[in-house]
């Protein structure tokens, strides 16, 4: 068969070591290993990426409708199952500029005051949780809160990986808004009316996040900030 491996990650591109097939890697950075590579993305106002993919037989461009910089990755191995079904690399581009995405994955709106709103509600862990912040930081605004419900699921490492985005937000300047989670290392808070109060004025300066896994609901909040 065929082993479509991402080569940005050493325990992945390692598997190619043992495939017994065809291999196709793909990188969002220069590897030589990679068959497709991504070269200088960019992202619109709706953070909405935008590349360049380089492989063997020359290059395609990407324009995706889908937001977060993490989502070039994503283009990449969808070509590259294209390419293993026999599908041109144009035609798989071309596709991709209008393959839309499940609800309340990185939805972006706008309240009617103006603040942006990142409804990514779906669902949510620490490489998850981790690009929406970094995502969220790109936006321009002058403040940018997260309202982070819990991680679910995550065994062992329920503590460490809340910490980790506690230190995370204090790292890319974004006010963290805990939704019934302690372990984020803040008060947090316990309902959608107090989550609202916690965030503050709304406004064109003000740009949100909403993300937790699926047992917190939180994309009740995500619509209720929308009408504010």
């Amino acid at each position: 068969g065929t082993a479509i491996l991402n080569m940005d990650s050493p325990e992945v591109a390692a598997m190619g070591e043992v495939a017994r097939g065809r291999v196709i890697g793909y990188s969002t950075e220069a590897n030589p290993r990679a068959t497709f590579t991504s070269v200088a993305p960019i992202l619109d106002r709706q953070l909405r990426p935008s590349f360049t993919v380089v492989h063997e037989h020359g290059q395609a461009q990407v324009v995706l409708q889908v937001a977060g910089v993490h989502q070039v990755s994503n283009a990449l191995a969808a070509i590259a199952i294209a390419e293993a079904v026999g599908v041109p690399v144009d035609r798989a581009a071309a596709a991709l500029a209008s393959a839309p995405i499940s609800p309340w994955r990185m939805e972006l709106a706008t309240t009617a005051s103006g603040a942006t709103v990142i409804n990514d509600a779906y669902n949510a862990n620490a490489m998850s949780v981790a690009a929406a912040l970094r995502s969220l930081s790109l936006l321009e605004a002058d403040r940018h809160v997260a309202v982070l419900g819990t991680m679910a699921e995550l065994g062992d490492r329920h503590d460490e990986d809340h910490r980790a985005m506690c230190r995370l937000c204090a790292e890319l300047g974004i006010e963290l808004v805990a939704f019934r989670e302690a372990a984020y290392q803040t008060v947090p808070v316990d309902n959608f009316d107090a989550a609202i109060e916690a965030i503050g004025a709304l406004g064109p300066d003000t740009a949100i996040l909403v993300k937790a896994s699926r047992v917190a609901g939180l994309e009740q909040l995500a619509a209720a900030l929308l009408q504010r």
